[in-house]
């Protein structure tokens, strides 16, 4: 299941939804979590380990949901360095340029988003705020919401982004990261929202 945009008249993303049996579509053979754990290694400062993503992706009962950003094989792809990072989906090959990842709790309506991220060559190119707004759709057509995150306190651009999109602080988590950096919890109420 996809949403496709077009980027900025560079090339178009398609956002693929991966829950439940969606999950056993790219990671058969286990190169996906390879190809997730690279990414999330170098585009992002708290990344997750191997077994983590293997874990992950082997789930037969998660509620978790990554929609995967995905372009498809062309010269502005290979231009901006998507080659690094493909991912074959139902035999066709996509370069993986971002994800959001997080999980469904349909008991409080509510989605805990836990990692979004942009391959660093087209984060000016609103890949992640195109992400977010078609999952927000996704979620307030399945009765979802809410969704809270957690950000760094010293990350200013991404409380910058999450504040431009209507989240709020909630309160302060002290030492949350691995390193003992701090966090902000914040959430929005998707019923605010258009």
């Amino acid at each position: 299941m996809g949403v496709i945009i077009s980027i900025k008249n560079s090339f178009e993303v398609e956002f693929f939804f991966v829950l439940d049996e969606t999950w056993q579509q790219i990671g058969a053979d286990g190169s996906a979590a390879t190809t997730l754990h690279q990414f999330d290694r170098q585009h992002m400062k708290y990344f997750w380990s191997m077994p983590i993503w293997q874990e992950l992706i082997q789930s037969k009962t998660n509620q978790t949901l990554m929609i995967l950003c995905l372009a498809k094989q062309g010269e502005k792809v290979t231009a901006l360095g998507g080659d690094e990072f493909v991912l074959t989906i139902s035999g066709q090959a996509r370069h993986l340029v971002g994800f959001i990842l997080g999980d469904i709790n349909p008991e409080e309506h509510l989605f805990h988003l836990f990692k979004i991220t942009t391959h660093s060559n087209v984060r000016r190119l609103q890949i992640a705020l195109q992400g977010m707004q078609t999952l927000e759709r996704w979620l307030k057509e399945r009765g979802l919401d809410k969704i809270f995150l957690e950000v760094e306190c010293q990350n200013q651009e991404a409380q910058a982004f999450y504040a431009s999109q209507g989240y709020r602080n909630l309160h302060l988590s002290k030492s949350f990261y691995s390193d003992g950096q701090n966090a902000f919890i914040m959430l929005k109420d998707l019923t605010l929202s258009k």
